[in-house]
């Protein structure tokens, strides 16, 4: 497990900014060695340059410092932490034999492997032993999160059916021409499929 990203972000930065300090601690020694043979600066110039170099080169060795320092504590974290991963409870007596560290430095060092997330734990004080939680316990007052990945339900394919009106009613009209003759008696408009005429009721032949 490496480092956690504050933690080697931190020290990247120390590098890089201690490197550029450096730098710029090399190029004050270049002018100050350049003003020493010049007689026109005289020693007072000399010393600016001088004293400008270590204002580059004091704080250049100071965060070279604290990256070494930084970084023997998370080679010192990786250590712990692989002794951490591979049990699933040890005490830390065992543990501060094996770093050649006292109980209480190993239970504080213990501590700090976990919170940079160089392994999984607790210790437990009244027990004195450290129990890794990726092996399925908890420290009181943590929660466990579980997550399922289930595959997805498969949906019915559904075709929409189509939606049909009822047919209207169906109309039907009749038209018939109606032919009329003359009565041959009184002369009234009788119809030609009539037997007698409405007006004289006399017989139609």
């Amino acid at each position: 497990m490496s480092a956690t990203p504050a933690s080697t972000g931190r020290r990247t930065l120390y590098l890089v900014f201690g490197i550029l300090l450096m730098l710029g601690g090399l190029f004050g020694v270049t002018l100050t060695l350049a003003a020493a043979t010049m007689t026109d600066i005289g020693p007072y110039g000399t010393a600016a340059f001088a004293v400008c170099t270590a204002g580059f080169v004091a704080p250049a060795v100071g965060l070279f410092y604290i990256y070494w320092r930084a970084s023997a504590r998370a080679k010192l974290y990786q250590e712990v932490g692989a002794i951490l991963r591979s049990v699933r409870d040890v005490s830390v007596r065992d543990v501060a034999v094996k770093i050649g560290k006292t109980p209480a430095e190993t239970e504080l060092l213990i501590a700090r492997t976990v919170a940079e997330g160089y392994a999984q734990g607790y210790v437990d004080p009244q027990k004195g032993m450290f129990v890794a939680t990726a092996w399925g316990g908890f420290a009181p007052g943590q929660t466990p999160q579980i997550i399922v990945n289930a595959p997805p339900i498969a949906q019915p394919f559904y075709i929409p059916q189509p939606i049909y009106a009822p047919p209207a009613p169906l109309q039907v009209q009749v038209i018939r021409e109606i032919v009329k003759v003359p009565c041959r008696y009184c002369g009234a408009l009788v119809e030609t499929t009539a037997i007698r005429c409405p007006g004289c009721s006399a017989p139609v032949q």
